[in-house]
């Protein structure tokens, strides 16, 4: 009877989950889990790759406070070698004191060498995505994108 009774709460768990976070990338309850004392953080050092594709975020722009949904709009283009990005080897990457692929949220806003979304939703706060992509020899480029959501 346990055992029955925790499956009915797992499934009632994951089922509501998948309907509520339709459009969102990182949903205020993770990002709200996510959340630490700035002092039992370590700085991170982020390591930047530019052999591969060139990775060009169209929007949201650099520096700008924007209100939930987001557009979020990347171009990848070909690398300086003039090879094609392998899409295939795309991993979009939230980060916070733990990483989250986002990948399957944003597989449909993906469309040849374009990620488009026009209606992203992030609560309030700092975002900080990673994108990384190599070209059709391996070449990688990554890429943080940081977003600042003012309001929801």
């Amino acid at each position: 009877m346990k055992i029955y009774f925790l499956f009915v709460i797992v499934v009632l768990f994951f089922s509501n989950t998948c309907l509520a976070e339709d459009d969102w990338l990182i949903t205020p309850k993770e990002y709200n889990e996510f959340i630490v004392q700035q002092d039992d953080i370590e700085e991170v050092n982020f390591i930047t790759l530019t052999s591969g594709p060139h990775i060009d975020i169209i929007k949201p722009k650099a520096l700008n406070k924007i209100t939930s949904p987001v557009h979020i709009k990347v171009i990848f283009q070909k690398s300086s070698s003039n090879l094609d990005p392998n899409m295939n080897s795309l991993k979009i990457i939230y980060h916070s004191f733990i990483k989250k692929n986002l990948n399957k949220k944003l597989k449909k806003y993906i469309k040849d060498n374009v990620l488009d979304h026009p209606k992203a939703k992030l609560p309030k706060g700092l975002h900080k995505i990673e994108l990384y992509i190599e070209d059709m020899e391996g070449n990688i480029t990554n890429r943080m994108m940081q977003i600042l959501v003012i309001k929801k």
